[in-house]
């Protein structure tokens, strides 16, 4: 079954001037990036939100936390779920 991954203005890092409308996959790709970039418990109303990958730019953590941790924050989302035997995944995004 199809689930409608929804539409908002672009806006990864500011609104887009012209309110540009974006859907589906790409709405949830900016959504998600929007989680990235913001720092954890920084929203009041949900201090669930967020991680902030750039602060680990230049540290000694490895590629595969940063993969974990985009990950775990990434399937906070609503609209990525568990699919197919309870594996967590986002809509089109390939299996590894």
């Amino acid at each position: 079954m199809a689930v409608g991954l929804g539409s908002d203005f672009a806006c990864v890092t500011d609104l887009d001037p012209a309110f540009t409308v974006v859907s589906e996959k790409r709405c949830l790709a900016e959504a998600i990036a929007r989680r990235l970039g913001t720092p954890a418990e920084h929203l009041f109303y949900d201090p669930d939100y967020g991680e902030d990958l750039s602060e680990l730019i230049g540290s000694s953590t490895t590629a595969f936390v940063i993969q974990q941790r985009a990950e775990r924050e990434g399937l906070k989302d609503d609209r990525c779920g568990a699919e197919r035997g309870g594996r967590p995944r986002c809509p089109g995004v390939p299996d590894r």
